[in-house]
């Protein structure tokens, strides 16, 4: 409904009704078993869609990055796994360089450790305890590393996406299947 009748005559408001279903998935992932993936392809499906609508609306690129910035950071089951490459279209290079500067100031944000007390232990692993912070901080890393390279995908710059590996990263050899394609895309064969 909201594509196909309410979009087509608003997309504005479409774009608007798409955003709100699309946050409800950590909500209903939290309470259902979607073994079968089926509820996944839902939410992807309308992410896709919501590249779409974007286009149609015509939002200023600026706003619809830091709506970007927010899902990336609330995608707790993977819905938005795709979102930057489908609103690229829509996002320009404004809202790309707007949504990158956005990710590059989460990196460079400490870390909030809670007291020792306060820790809540998630689980145990060969070097004892984990800890929710820990994993936290880790997939904010991860958020943030992954946006990083798909930013850089979109703006075909080589260099960033091979700077968010390491020197040792960059030897393994799916990792370097990679920078080696996207440096024989940009046409730099000597380097690749």
């Amino acid at each position: 409904a909201i594509v196909n009748q309410v979009a087509k005559c608003d997309p504005a408001e479409g774009l608007v009704l798409i955003w709100r279903f699309l946050a409800l998935a950590n909500s209903i992932f939290a309470r259902c078993d979607d073994s079968s993936g089926t509820m996944i392809g839902i939410f992807q499906a309308a992410c896709t869609d919501l590249g779409e609508i974007a286009k149609a609306a015509k939002l200023d690129p600026v706003n619809l990055a830091d709506q970007t910035f927010q899902a990336l950071t609330e995608n707790e089951y993977g819905q938005y796994d795709d979102l930057i490459s489908v609103l690229t279209p829509a996002l320009g290079q404004k809202g790309l360089e707007h949504l990158k500067q956005r990710m590059v100031a989460l990196s460079n944000e400490p870390v909030q450790k809670p007291a020792e007390k306060e820790r809540r232990v998630i689980g145990f692993g060969s070097g004892g305890a984990i800890y929710a912070d820990e994993m936290a901080a880790r997939s904010r890393v991860s958020t943030v590393r992954l946006a990083l390279m798909e930013i850089a995908d979109a703006q075909g710059d080589v260099h960033a996406f091979i700077g968010q590996y390491d020197e040792q990263t960059r030897k393994v050899p799916k990792i370097a299947a990679e920078i080696v394609k996207r440096l024989l895309a940009a046409g730099r064969s000597q380097e690749a």
